[in-house]
């Protein structure tokens, strides 16, 4: 399964929320539909994407810095998770199925 099938209705909401555009096509083929030459090209991301680092940046980064990424993702994770929360539950309150 590709990451971006990971993807559910809440969190592309999200990303249209965000002023995101959903991309239609891969721009670099055989990955994922989100991944940009710039890297990714959505604001809302799934928690494995934020935490996903390829070996050349974990070589590139380390100390300090890495201690700031890690914090910033987890920071993200925690702020997308709670929001992913409060959309789920305006939708359940409403009798809608966000899924």
């Amino acid at each position: 399964m590709e990451v971006e099938q990971w993807y559910d209705p809440v969190l592309l909401l999200v990303n249209i929320l965000l002023g995101c555009s959903l991309p239609g096509i891969r721009e670099l083929p055989g990955n994922c539909i989100f991944l940009g030459e710039r890297g990714c090209r959505i604001s809302g991301r799934y928690h494995f994407c934020v935490n996903y680092l390829c070996d050349t940046l974990k070589r590139e980064i380390g100390g300090e810095m890495m201690e700031k990424v890690m914090s910033a993702s987890g920071l993200e994770i925690l702020k997308g998770a709670q929001l992913e929360y409060y959309l789920r539950r305006w939708f359940s309150l409403r009798g809608i199925d966000p899924d």
